[in-house]
């Protein structure tokens, strides 16, 4: 369904009793769904607003940028008017198109002319100026040529020959644009209205705008003024008719703001008008030496740096000019506002002012009355050349983006960056790294706000290291704070800060942080006297946010002789059961009120409760000095009073206790805090005040947490700004001497404040991201009880009905938010190839939390002396493995069991996940229900109530059956041999695992054992020694086999199979029992791994064994639909020798107490594997659910009328999120407009594409030379230069990672004739980018002429396989052609019976791809039922022209249907045409046009081969019956029509640079097409068709 953006605020009004009525549910869906579809659309530009919205996109320099060559050239963009047109005026020089302007702090992204046209698609646009409206539209009109011309539309509206008005047309996008004539925006009358004489005098109607423009803007979606430099004139000025003043030439007056002021009016009152509007900012003009008509010039060469913009001749005039612009736009944006209209500010001055090297100067054509300046009279240097307007461009683009969705969308989702940095750490647990800040947010000259005590650098102090370091949390980033954002997020809202001179402290610094967007207003005499510094009030118009301080530095009612603290030792009496009514009478209205206090707990205080004292501290000799009571109950009155206010909806905010520093005595003992740098976290062991902070935050913490949960029952919510450790850290950041504070009127030293700028801005982050997550929580919880209210209760009633189909959706939803924080880290990459980086913040658990560590594996119990084992953390090479979730883990496998099968290193893995899990799992151990208490040692079983998830260890360390009096390895002497019995598998698992759904199998230690291997019952081998490594393989190969084969073919299985690969051990010098020794402290490298690991030979041919079989194996179980997972340790942990337990491990070998190096630490390295099988249970539990879906069926009386209500309202949404999630897994969102159904890629052109080809034949190995054009001299390059244009979408290009995705663990098969292998050799050149294959062909291939004919491919990353099956027929023939290379012999074709070739390999491919018909035009014998029906281009028998390409694809399709087994994706790849002209193949016909055809109605140009039409029709036909039947049968068949887009490439064969087929003859081939080349678009089509089909399995999932 298309939909109007424009109809979404027609959506806003809904009566009240409209979800009363059942029909109307079916409505609001209806108008809903499209408005979800547009919420959703941000999305695909989250690349402009995650590198746009942190910092201010106008504030920046010119940064050098070497593109290989600029978005456009005079050539390539053919609508350069003549006066902007450098270039071919003869500028000689190109450095000012090697510009890019670089803001400060962010990225502007390059402009993306396919990203812009989606974002305007049947929408228009008009640029409302002068020539520099008309100049930037210009420049946009190049830009979006690269991704389709625009079509000159001007004469629809107006005289072609009117220069002033133009109309631009994209059929593609159905997008308008156009440039309205108007330089005063207002009515304007005058000898010369065009600019032909630039000293003319001009009357300008200030309160009438110009109708040029204001008659036709109001249908209009985006609006753009830009306009300014004719207001240099001598101008008249005139208002309700009379005169009202004037300006000379060049004498600028302000009274012009009136023609800005009616401009927005008049927008803002249009009775339609609902579209966006901008207002670009004025445009510097650099002349120099005098003026256009005085000799003036603009020749630099180069930007100007700041500095010398300084003495820039217009500085100040530019300067006013942009500010009555702003100011004026400012106003009418809050007017804007109260109508629900937009507008947004394009600000170029400062960017432009620093250009004067941009400028045509001589080499543009003005012309001042009719005559061109010569070198004396230049008036180029206004208007602005090269790539300098694509910053505006790029600029209205992130605008675009951004501002209308910012209303639309949630405000939480404008924050987005901040919650994915920071939702998966605590960001005030970091240190302090240096920041090599430009300058920092502010300084006391820019922020006139910062008050004497905090001004540190105003009062002389020396250094500033100091505010040159900024809070770096482990684990992630906390973002820049962006005033902007900030102010967004609480538009319209109010904050209180209550406490004491530290809550004022940072709301100083707050003012400061937000008084770079725009000044707040203090209107703290509203309110109260303006003397009195304890309470203050500020206002920011602009986004109607109120700012206060409310003092209240107990919180509590307190009296005594000092209540503002000019005395520090006066007594104070405090009632802890009294809040201060400072603040509970203020604050009922706030929306987020913020504790900070603390400071005066340090002075002697009395305390009272029920007007009777209970205690006192610091010296208070009467009373008991109970020191932290007061402290607790201060802010336990607090919150309990800010719960129980009546009115109060607010988020409530506590920041943590505050550091103080003094050293060598207090602040009245001489103390000081004149360090200049921050402590590191050991000197912070010996700071002063230490024990006392944390026992304050402490209480503070505790108390917090207690009111958080009562807050929750009330629906309100609390949030915690904890500062305490990070301003521990910070002993310099203090005012110390360099502040003005004073106790009995003498200055003391200050080491509690915090200078500004300084540390205490970072408070301000922290406080924005809680900010964030209180507001999120919040408007979450508000949108469920509004869809709960909405529902009537009958139909609630009939929920019931579907509640086991709603728990289902549910479990999956589980997962699959599970999937969106796991797989999209780790989707992309090897998670099992990476390398151990440092991890600083300690272990999950330890020997004291966890009562599941095995006392040898207990290193940290038996004083293992060193820690830096346990300080590393694997991390993948191209993305991060996520940290283990206890609670995602255990709602994962919520009602579900896994079963450990293996040896001790399995047990190893299972004590590690019992610690991870222990904290929420609360397990119970079942063991003793199960089995004897001698065999509890190797049976364990555990089952948690809570979760209901059943978690069990089964000892079989060979898998297989296996005898001897030890079976346990009670006796480890290496004399004795295991008796293995590899064709059957070991009872103790088999008997037990077939209701489990998880089986994770791990063994290998017990391999390097002498063994003797039995098969069928008799002995086929045997291992004595470790050097028998081939018999040693050999059991092992088998006993892997047997597993799997045993667990494939259980009866009634069918749950999720792992195999943990083999885990390496690292004795050095010795073995095991001879003195072997692992006491290494550090992990290795790759390269010491390779270089110093002895056991790398070994532990690397165990692990190809296991994974031969593991591969084998997943086919196999695929066939039944069971899902096989690789959890491949062997490489991270063969280089960890430092994570055994060594000689600290109780290992006994004949109660002779062993090193360990074999089994791992408790905790230490092995946790990790409990984070990879994380990864691999989600992925696999996707895939599971999935088919679950496929198998549900719901009696058809259910979904009666009312029932079917209450799955629109309840179940879509539910739906909706598991296709996204669907999308997020294969990389893709599928509602982007170039995946949407609603349009077909097959029709459409070939439009110019200037970028290049994926690849070239240099970089791809795997081009055929009759196809490798290039290397056979092809001269020209042009028809590399286009890219297939869908007409109403776009074809996303190919993405060699995303096919990777898509087909992992998969195998694809091209059948049919040399074309099909055309299109897989290009296939092959796209994904190399990425990954190279290994050619197995030989192992499927005996006859070695064959191998010409059919090809293997592998790759191993990716376990995909991919082929070419030879059959250019598709049916059965007698394969003359491989003997007779003549083309004239008559080939017989059985056309009743598929070709073998491929019917007997394709069964258990997941994608087949047919693409044939070239070698129908040859001389065809045809026979069905054994007997000769007819014939083609022969004398003899019955002609039957092309009778045969129709049955061959209807056997072809009906074989396929008909396979038993085969369960895969069909694609028909339509007829590629040749392009023989002058004549046929073989008779001189050549192909050697370098152009495509304009398009498919380029009737006169178009030579359309023989019987092309017909074929293609057959093959439809064909493809269409057999559909039908294949959706019968739950098979799918899809199309790849690519017939008429390749009918329009007669320029994209090798022609006469391919080799021909017969050596001897040269012909010119025109069949084929040259690589890279048009046939690379065909696998453009294959990866957005796959998608596609996953989108629609979803949706029918749906």
């Amino acid at each position: 369904m298309k939909f109007d953006a424009k109809e979404i605020f027609n959506c806003k009004y809904l009566s009240k009793n409209i979800f009363q009525l059942p029909i109307t549910l079916l409505v609001a869906t209806v108008v809903l769904f499209p408005l979800i579809r547009i919420i959703n659309k941000p999305h695909l530009n989250g690349s402009i607003e995650e590198e746009t919205r942190e910092c201010n996109i106008f504030s920046g320099h010119w940064a050098t940028y070497h593109p290989k060559e600029p978005y456009y050239n005079n050539e390539t963009c053919p609508h350069i008017i003549d006066q902007f047109n450098c270039i071919k005026f003869g500028r000689p020089d190109r450095e000012f198109l090697k510009l890019r302007w670089k803001p400060y702090g962010c990225e502007l992204p390059l402009f993306n002319a396919t990203e812009f046209l989606r974002l305007v698609q049947g929408k228009s646009m008009a640029f409302v100026g002068d020539s520099m409206a008309r100049n930037q539209m210009d420049s946009l009109i190049c830009l979006l040529n690269t991704a389709g011309r625009l079509e000159d539309v001007t004469e629809r509206y107006t005289s072609k020959a009117d220069v002033f008005f133009r109309w631009w047309f994209s059929p593609g996008y159905n997008f308008t644009l156009t440039i309205l004539w108007s330089p005063f925006l207002v009515k304007v009358t005058g000898a010369d209205q065009r600019g032909r004489s630039f000293d003319g005098s001009m009357n300008l109607y200030l309160d009438d705008s110009n109708d040029a423009w204001a008659s036709k803007i109001e249908d209009f979606d985006f609006v753009i003024f830009s306009t300014g430099q004719w207001f240099y004139r001598p101008l008249t000025f005139y208002e309700n008719g009379h005169i009202v003043g004037g300006q000379q030439g060049g004498k600028f007056k302000t009274v012009t703001c009136m023609a800005f002021q009616t401009s927005f009016k008049t927008i803002m009152n249009l009775k339609s008008f609902k579209g966006l509007t901008f207002l670009v900012t004025q445009s510097a003009k650099h002349f120099e030496h005098g003026e256009y008509n005085e000799g003036g010039n603009c020749n630099r060469t180069r930007p100007f740096t700041k500095e010398e913009r300084q003495g820039y001749n217009y500085g100040e005039l530019l300067e006013a000019m942009h500010d009555i612009q702003v100011d004026e736009f400012r106003e009418a944006e809050k007017e804007a506002r109260k109508k629900g209209l937009h507008f947004g500010l394009i600000d170029i001055s400062d960017a432009t002012s620093m250009r004067p090297d941009a400028h045509p100067d001589q080499y543009g054509l003005i012309y001042n009355k009719n005559v061109k300046f010569d070198a004396k009279e230049r008036f180029s240097c206004k208007n602005l050349s090269g790539n300098i307007f694509q910053l505006p461009i790029t600029l209205l683009i992130a605008t675009v983006v951004l501002f209308p969705l910012m209303r639309i969308i949630d405000k939480p989702q404008l924050f987005g960056s901040i919650e994915e940095e920071t939702r998966e750490c605590n960001i005030f647990l970091g240190h302090w790294a240096s920041y090599h800040l430009k300058e920092p947010y502010y300084n006391n000259e820019t922020c006139p706000h910062i008050i004497d005590p905090y001004n540190c650098i105003k009062n002389g102090r020396p250094d500033r290291e100091f505010i040159k370091l900024r809070w770096k949390p482990y684990g992630c980033e906390l973002p820049l704070f962006n005033a902007t954002e900030f102010l967004r997020l609480v538009q319209g809202k109010s904050m209180a800060f209550v406490g004491d001179s530290m809550g004022r402290n940072q709301m100083d610094s707050l003012i400061c942080l937000l008084n770079s967007v725009g000044r707040l207003e203090d209107i703290t005499e509203r309110y109260t006297s303006k003397d009195d510094i304890h309470f203050r009030w500020w206002f920011s118009s602009n986004y109607n946010f109120t700012l206060t301080i409310l003092w209240a530095p107990f919180l509590v009612k307190a009296t005594g002789a000092d209540l503002r603290g000019s005395a520090f030792d006066s007594s104070l009496s405090l009632y802890l059961d009294e809040p201060n009514d400072a603040w509970v009478s203020k604050v009922e209205d706030f929306d987020y009120v913020i504790f900070s206090t603390g400071q005066w707990f340090y002075r002697p205080l009395t305390f009272y409760e029920n007007d009777h004292i209970v205690g006192g501290q610091q010296g208070v000799s009467k009373v008991q000095d109970i020191n932290l009571y007061g402290y607790k109950k201060v802010f336990q009155t607090s919150f309990r009073t800010i719960i129980n206010l009546k009115r109060f909806k607010g988020l409530t905010f506590l920041v943590t206790q505050s550091a103080k520093h003094f050293e060598h005595g207090e602040y009245n003992e001489g103390g000081n805090c004149n360090r200049t740098r921050p402590f590191t976290k050991e000197e912070r062991q010996g700071y002063n005040n230490g024990e006392l902070l944390e026992a304050m935050h402490h209480a503070q913490v505790d108390e917090f947490r207690e009111a958080e949960k009562e807050a929750r029952k009330k629906g309100l919510h609390f949030g915690l700004i904890d500062i305490s450790d990070a301003t521990s850290l910070r002993p310099d950041a203090h005012p110390d001497k360099y502040g003005l504070i004073y106790n009995k009127n003498v200055k003391v030293v200050d080491c509690v404040h915090w200078c500004l700028p300084g540390a205490i801005d970072t408070t301000m982050k922290c406080e924005a991201k809680e900010i964030f997550n209180c507001m999120h929580t919040s408007i979450n919880i508000r949108k469920t009880m509004a869809l709960l209210l909405l529902l009537p209760s009958t139909l609630l009633l009939l929920i019931m009905v579907f509640l086991p189909l709603i728990q289902i959706i549910n479990s999956n939803q589980s997962s699959i938010s599970t999937l969106n924080s796991t797989t999209a880290e780790t989707r992309n990459c090897n998670i099992f190839s990476g390398h151990w980086s440092p991890y600083l913040k300690g272990p999950y658990y330890n020997n004291e939390t966890c009562p599941y560590i095995i006392e040898h594996l207990n290193c940290i119990k038996f004083e293992q002396p060193d820690r830096e084992f346990l300080k590393l953390r694997w991390e993948p090479y191209d993305c991060e493995l996520p940290l283990f979730n206890a609670k995602e883990f255990l709602r994962l496998v919520q009602g579900k069991s896994m079963a450990f099968v293996g040896d001790s290193i399995s047990r190893n893995q299972i004590a590690s996940l019992l610690c991870l899990i222990n904290s929420d799992a609360n397990l119970v151990d079942v063991t003793r229900e199960y089995t004897s208490k001698d065999n509890a040692l190797y049976f364990n079983l555990w089952y948690s109530i809570k979760h209901n998830f059943t978690l069990t260890i089964i000892w079989s360390p060979f898998l297989v059956k296996a005898m001897d009096d030890d079976p346990y390895g009670y006796d480890h002497s290496l004399s004795r041999a295991m008796n293995l019995y590899l064709d059957e598998p070991d009872e103790a698992w088999v008997n037990k695992i077939v209701n489990f759904d998880y089986v994770i199998i791990s063994t290998g230690q017990w391999f390097l054992r002498p063994m003797n291997f039995f098969e069928k019952g008799e002995i086929v081998a045997n291992k004595r020694r470790k050097e028998d490594m081939e018999h040693n393989l050999y059991g092992y190969r088998k006993a892997f086999q047997t597993c799997f084969r045993t667990i494939i073919n259980l009866k009634g299985f069918k749950g999720s199979t792992f195999l943990v690969t083999h885990s390496p051990n690292h004795f050095e010098y010795e073995k095991w029992n001879e003195g072997g020794y692992c006491n290494r402290t550090k992990p290795y490298t790759k390269e010491e791994m390779l270089k110093y690991y002895n056991h790398w030979n070994v532990l690397k041919s165990f692990h190809d064994v296991q994974l031969e079989e593991f591969r084998e194996a997943e086919k196999e179980a695929r066939k039944k639909g069971l899902q096989f997972g690789l959890i491949d340790v062997s490489e991270p942990m063969a280089m960890r020798p430092d994570g055994h337990p060594g000689k600290f491990g109780h290992l006994y070998y004949n109660n002779v107490k062993v090193t360990d190096c074999a089994h791992w630490c408790l905790p230490g390295p092995v946790d990790t594997w409990n984070q990879f099988r994380g990864s691999e249970i989600v992925l696999s539990f996707f895939l599971t659910t999935a088919m679950k879906f496929e198998a549900i069926t719901i009696p058809k009386g259910l979904f009666l009328f009312p029932c079917t209500l209450v799955v629109i309202v309840v179940l879509i949404p539910l739906m909706r999120s598991l296709n996204e999630s669907a999308s997020n897994i294969y990389g893709t969102n599928f509602e982007a407009v170039e995946t949407r159904s609603s349009c077909n890629i097959f029709s459409g052109n070939w439009s110019r594409y200037d970028k290049g080809p994926y690849y070239n034949n240099d970089t791809c190995p795997y081009i055929a030379d009759k196809q490798n054009c290039f290397t056979n001299r092809r001269p020209d390059r042009e028809f590399l230069q286009w890219r297939w244009k869908p007409h109403h979408c776009e074809l996303p290009l190919f993405d060699a990672l995303q096919f990777f995705n898509l087909v992992n663990g998969k195998s694809m098969a091209f059948v049919g004739d040399s074309i099909g292998r055309n299109q897989m050799e290009s296939l092959l050149c796209l994904l190399s980018s990425v990954s190279h294959p290994e050619d197995i062909t030989t192992k499927h291939i005996s006859n070695y002429k064959d191998e010409m004919y059919f090809k293997w491919w592998f790759y191993a990353d990716y376990n995909f396989t991919l082929t070419t099956l030879w059959s250019p027929f598709l049916v059965k023939s007698t394969r003359a052609y491989l003997n007779d290379t003549s083309l004239d012999n008559a080939e017989k074709l059985y056309l009743d019976e598929a070709d073998q070739a491929w019917t007997s390999q394709i069964q258990n491919f997941d994608f087949i791809i047919f693409s044939g018909g070239q070698w129908f035009f040859r001389p065809l014998t045809f026979i069905q039922n054994d007997q000769v029906i007819g014939c083609q281009l022969c004398q003899n028998n019955t002609q039957h022209d092309f009778h045969g390409y129709r049955v061959a694809f209807r056997t072809a399709f009906r074989a396929i249907v008909n396979l038993k087994g085969f369960k895969g994706l069909t694609f028909l790849v339509t007829h590629s045409p040749n392009h023989f002209e002058n004549g046929e193949w073989n008779k001189g016909g050549a192909c050697n046009r370098t152009m495509p055809y304009a398009s498919m109605e380029d009737e006169v140009a178009m030579h359309i081969p023989y019987a092309l039409e017909e074929l293609h029709q057959m093959q439809v036909e064909e493809f269409l019956e057999a559909e039908k039947e294949a959706k019968k049968k739950g098979l799918k068949f899809v199309l790849m029509d690519i017939t008429d887009a390749m009918l329009m490439r007669p320029d994209g064969h090798p022609n006469k640079y391919g080799h021909a087929i017969h050596k001897n003859v040269t012909i010119n081939d025109c069949v084929h097409w040259c690589m890279p080349g048009p046939v690379d678009t065909w696998n453009e089509f294959l990866l957005y068709l796959l998608k596609m089909q996953i989108f629609h399995y979803f949706s029918a999932v749906s």
